[in-house]
Formats: C-alpha cells, sequence, structure tokens
C-alpha cells in the first residue's frame, strides 16, 4: 500500500478490495492525519468494516482524525462512528476543520 503525503495528511487509495483487505494496523500512519480512499471499492464487505473500526481507532488514539472515502455506504455501517464522506475533496475539507479545531484546542 503507497501512502502519499499530502499537505497535512496521508492519503491512500486501494485499487481493490483484496489490497483494502490486506492492510496491516503496523501499516498504518499514525503521525498525522489519514484519508483512506474506498471509492475504487465497489461493494464493502463485513470484514472490510471491522477493519475501517480497527484503523479508526489506532489513528483516533493518537490524537489524528481518520477520513474513509465511500461512493456508497452500506446501511449496516454505523456512519456516526466512522468519518464517511462521498468525495475526496470533502474528506479534505473534513481533515482541515478538525486540523483548525485541534489547533483552536476545541475538542469534538
Amino acid at each position: 500500500m503507497t501512502w502519499n503525503i499530502k499537505d497535512n495528511h496521508y492519503y491512500t487509495a486501494p485499487l481493490h478490495e483484496e489490497a483494502f483487505s490486506q492492510i496491516h494496523l503496523s501499516e498504518i500512519k499514525t503521525d498525522r492525519d489519514l484519508i483512506i480512499d474506498l471509492s475504487l471499492i465497489q461493494n464493502p464487505i463485513p470484514p472490510h468494516y471491522d477493519l475501517m473500526y480497527k484503523i479508526s481507532e489506532e489513528v483516533n488514539a493518537q490524537g489524528f482524525c481518520m477520513v474513509y472515502v465511500m461512493n456508497t455506504i452500506a446501511s449496516e455501517i454505523p456512519s456516526e462512528s466512522l468519518n464517511i464522506v462521498h468525495t475526496l475533496t470533502e474528506a479534505e475539507d473534513y481533515i482541515q476543520m478538525e486540523q483548525i479545531q485541534r489547533d483552536l484546542g476545541i475538542q469534538t
């Protein structure tokens, strides 16, 4: 998995379901905000959801923000517990807002 540094966050986009499924928590970059673009994965399956939660927990535990980009959000994903948006622009805006809140000392 390739992690690209964009502005003040990491970005990656797995090309298919298998690439996302093979992410190991030890590979996750947790020293800045992270966007994982899953828009190329057409039908996320429940094992993906577990991995999504684990990655979010890792990033959030370090005080950073985790955002997923998904074209469709399955009804079984409680989206209030994950930061899921539909476009990369929305994800970048979300990250920027989180960074501003951290800079101002606002806890969410």
